[in-house]
């Protein structure tokens, strides 16, 4: 995807397949956004430790969170795994996907 007004080019028969499976490529597309926003609510030890391939995006609604480390407070917790992040941004946190060709 291009940003800022970048273009591009494509030949003509590059464009004749793209019509025919645009619709789907760009379903595929929106159905993998949904699929990575979720609400986390209670403990969410289960996600962080779930060896997820796709880096962190966000956290939020954190007011519905149990303490990630019960002897700190919210914001100390927040800045440890922060630590953690900086470390090794890509393993904070991920999430894997199986798409079987066969049926979608």
């Amino acid at each position: 995807m291009a940003f800022g007004g970048a273009g591009f080019a494509i030949s003509y028969p590059l464009a004749a397949e793209l019509v025919r499976v645009l619709d789907g490529c760009i379903d595929q597309k929106i159905q993998g956004c949904l699929c990575e926003l979720l609400d986390i609510r209670g403990n969410p030890y289960g996600l962080l430790v779930a060896h997820l391939v796709a880096p962190l995006v966000s956290l939020h609604h954190l007011h519905y969170l149990e303490l990630l480390f019960p002897t700190l407070t919210r914001i100390d917790s927040l800045n440890k795994l922060k630590s953690a992040h900086h470390m090794d941004p890509g393993r904070t946190l991920q999430h894997s996907f199986h798409y079987d060709l066969r049926r979608n």
